[in-house]
């Protein structure tokens, strides 16, 4: 049996790897950057799919769901970290006990020293 499928002497696909057919996105990238058209307070404007996803999730925490509530809480705390990733050195946000944002100078006691 020597007429075999494998040829002596030679190694690998020699066509290479077939190339890619399609770009590198998404489904979910293709869906987030379609566009829809809202109507708030009787002004119509256009929006992302992501935009009216996060309004929906407002709406719902609004009205009480749990689940709304804890999505939105997530999305406050990325914004947080991403505020404090572009505040200048040495210059500190955290929360006080009332509620309010605060800014404090490496001077003062900070919120990262403990």
């Amino acid at each position: 049996m020597s007429g075999g499928r494998f040829v002596k002497g030679q190694s690998g696909n020699p066509n290479g790897r077939p190339k890619a057919r399609r770009p590198n996105v998404s489904a979910f990238d293709i869906i987030f950057d379609k566009k829809l058209s809202s109507s708030q307070g009787g002004v119509e404007q256009e929006i992302s799919v992501d935009e009216a996803l996060e309004l929906q999730t407002y709406q719902g925490a609004l009205k009480g769901s749990k689940m709304a509530v804890r999505a939105v809480l997530k999305m406050i705390a990325k914004r947080e970290a991403a505020v404090l990733k572009t505040a200048p050195p040495g210059l500190h946000t955290r929360w006080n006990g009332s509620g309010k944002k605060t800014r404090e100078t490496p001077t003062m006691r900070c919120c990262c020293w403990g």
